[in-house]
């Protein structure tokens, strides 16, 4: 069924160059993620210890800042999911069920990760120090807060599950495409994997440090496909 979904060599490597973009940008935005919180975290002398967010610390400046760094990447985490599935939908020369699920779930992962983005710009603003002035108790503020925090959380598991699918998708329709070889394949399958126990798991420390990898290797042959032409699936 998927061999059948090879397209014209020009198609493929078109679609390959821009799954390639795609993931250089994911590969990056999760270095940047790694490396750029703890140093904001450090140069802004914010508590990292667990403990519960309270208003007057979401709206200094210090948060603010940290809150228009979550909302860049993440917004450009989504972006790069969506260039993704274009080059993967372009890769398939027709729409079955099979392709369409993994698009889907493409979309629905972009927009768990815009969630995140977004939620997490509001939470570490002014609009949330003013819950001061609601006249609500401070455990009430701050379980608000917290609240806001998990959903951010469960906005991040949604995009995980998104990129572990999308994953799955190279491994499938684009190894039948020929956009990536068998050993590429094998690589998406395991990255597919452990993305899923990271994420399902709550383990989002080791995924910060494997997504990369996984992405960097997705770009560079994707890119490089491109560039030289389609393989044959059994590649």
């Amino acid at each position: 069924m998927l061999d059948s979904q090879v397209g014209t060599r020009p198609a493929i490597s078109s679609a390959a160059r821009t799954i390639g973009v795609g993931a250089l940008v994911m590969a990056l935005a999760y270095v940047v993620l790694s490396v750029g919180r703890p140093l904001l975290i450090l140069a802004f002398g914010q508590a990292d210890d667990g403990s519960f967010l309270k208003p007057q610390v979401a709206g200094s400046a210090g948060s603010q800042v940290v809150g228009v760094f979550f909302a860049i990447v993440f917004f450009t985490m989504a972006g790069s999911m969506l260039v993704m599935r274009a080059g993967l939908r372009a890769a398939a020369s027709s729409v079955n069920g099979w392709t369409a699920l993994i698009t889907d779930a493409a979309i629905l992962g972009a927009s768990g990760f815009a969630l995140v983005g977004g939620l997490g710009r509001v939470t570490l603003s002014r609009f949330a120090s003013s819950l001061s002035d609601t006249g609500a108790d401070v455990a009430s503020q701050v379980a608000a807060l917290h609240v806001a925090n998990i959903v951010t959380g469960a906005g991040a598991i949604v995009g995980g599950v998104g990129l572990a699918v999308l994953l799955v998708g190279f491994a499938t329709i684009g190894h039948a495409a020929g956009v990536f070889g068998r050993p590429t394949a094998v690589v998406a399958w395991i990255g597919a994997g452990a993305l899923l126990v990271g994420f399902v798991g709550f383990a989002f420390l080791p995924v910060q440090f494997l997504a990369p990898v996984v992405f960097l290797v997705v770009a560079v042959v994707a890119l490089r496909r491109g560039r030289r032409g389609v393989e044959s699936p059994g590649s």
